[in-house]
């Protein structure tokens, strides 16, 4: 984990991810309350037109039951168990309802609602809740108030909202795995420089390249100029000390020379063992002396001493 967390593409994929599903639980949790207020308010605008199409059909005879004039305009309110009901309640206790209920009446508790008011509630239905809207009227020519009530299944809208989340959820999930990624795609994209300074850097170690290239983004602009800087600080130094290396060799070649000839004209006086003495520990001088300006040559012969 820690060495993932050392990753700038997984840091930077990481908060994408973060971001972008954290947006997309918002943005689903807003349309889906936005589409349950619309399809809700569109659902009971639908019951209060079914309720006024019901006070206006209703008939009721000076001696019978209340009874509608026609079938009402919508069909849905016919078949046995659709969901979708009508009930007209006459203070005698007659009552007139659809033939969705199948012969069950739906409970209309407490009293009526005032003249000129609906009242929504929810009541237990044949096949479940029920979204309940009642009203008093008085039809025309008769002067008695009815107790009319529209109602439809809770469930109906329930399916509908259900759906629609489904729908929802599957299309976010899809935008949210492409914005995913998009976002790889665009950090890769990003971090191409970077991977490019890298490739530089192998090839000035390696001698295929003198310095990094100048044309970078101007966000990484600012490093390989440093990078630079430092590769051409390190030429200057190198340089330097190949020059101070030469300069000590030829400075110390002279006074080996000079003992070289002192042991030589000590060896020529019968002196062999100091001449011996003098002219092993020249030579071994001058070997490392050999061998260190010969690796100085060689360290100058790379590309990062900018030669």
């Amino acid at each position: 984990m820690r060495t993932l967390w050392r990753s700038f593409r997984a840091r930077l994929l990481l908060g994408s991810v973060i971001w972008i599903f954290a947006g997309v639980a918002v943005s689903g949790f807003v349309l889906s309350e936005i589409f349950r207020e619309h399809v809700t308010a569109q659902f009971d605008t639908e019951l209060k037109g079914h309720a006024d199409e019901l006070a206006v059909l209703v008939h009721v005879p000076p001696d019978g039951a209340p009874y509608l004039q026609r079938w009402l305009s919508d069909p849905r309110f016919q078949p046995p168990g659709s969901g979708y009901y009508w009930q007209i309640r006459r203070k005698g206790g007659e009552l007139a309802r659809s033939s969705s209920l199948g012969g069950a009446a739906l409970p209309m508790v407490g009293p009526p609602p005032g003249p000129g008011v609906s009242r929504q509630s929810f009541i237990s239905g044949p096949t479940g809740e029920v979204r309940l809207l009642e009203r008093t009227v008085t039809p025309t020519g008769t002067g008695e108030s009815l107790r009319i009530a529209i109602g439809a299944d809770q469930r109906l809208l329930d399916d509908v909202l259900s759906q629609f989340n489904r729908t929802l959820a599957l299309s976010l999930s899809m935008i949210a795995l492409g914005l995913v990624g998009a976002a790889f795609l665009q950090i890769s994209f990003g971090l191409r420089p970077l991977g490019k300074i890298r490739s530089a850097l192998a090839a000035v170690r390696s001698g295929r390249a003198a310095r990094l290239p100048d044309d970078s983004p101007s966000e990484v602009r600012p490093l390989v100029q440093d990078l630079n800087a430092l590769i051409d600080a390190n030429a200057e130094m190198i340089r330097r000390a190949r020059a101070q290396a030469g300069n000590l060799a030829h400075a110390l070649k002279t006074p080996l020379a000079i003992l070289a000839d002192e042991g030589a004209r000590l060896n020529a006086q019968g002196q062999a063992e100091a001449a011996h003495t003098i002219l092993t520990q020249c030579e071994r001088m001058r070997r490392q002396i050999d061998y260190q300006m010969a690796r100085v040559l060689r360290l100058s012969d790379k590309p990062s001493a900018g030669q």
